[in-house]
């Protein structure tokens, strides 16, 4: 959808894409909150965890969790003031996946956007609105 709408709690907002759908799996593990935005396509969402940094930066949580991705390129960006380090993988074939990392208020914020490869020029900019929207509280 062209049209986004916002969804906030205490934790985030994010602005979305209207027919997207808010998802909350259950937390596992040292994640505190989780949340997933799935389209029509279930191979197509965006998935936030937020997990205490236990004092890390952004760079130490980067380097920490960067060997669980095959990367294919990495990046910087800013989302909600702060830096956020980024690496794109391919969990399987025919999607690609870019995973961001970022330290506010000593809470790691890890995004997750996946789309199938194929319709990367319809997905990658709504999410990559998206996820430029997010702001942590």
């Amino acid at each position: 959808s062209k049209e986004f709408q916002t969804f906030s709690n205490k934790i985030l907002e994010i602005s979305h894409p209207a027919n997207f759908e808010a998802e909350f799996p259950a937390p596992k593990g040292e994640i505190t909150f989780s949340m997933e935005l799935k389209g029509y396509r279930a191979d197509c969402t965006i998935r936030i965890d937020a997990f205490p940094a236990k004092g890390l930066t952004a760079e130490k949580v980067f380097e920490q969790n960067s060997k669980f991705y095959k990367k294919t390129a990495q990046g910087q960006t800013t989302i909600d003031g702060a830096k956020a380090l980024y690496l794109d993988y391919v969990p399987t074939k025919g999607i690609e996946s870019r995973v961001y990392f970022l330290v506010k208020n000593n809470t790691v914020y890890r995004v997750i956007a996946n789309y199938y490869q194929p319709l990367k020029k319809d997905f990658a900019p709504v999410f990559q609105k998206t996820v430029a929207s997010l702001k942590v509280h």
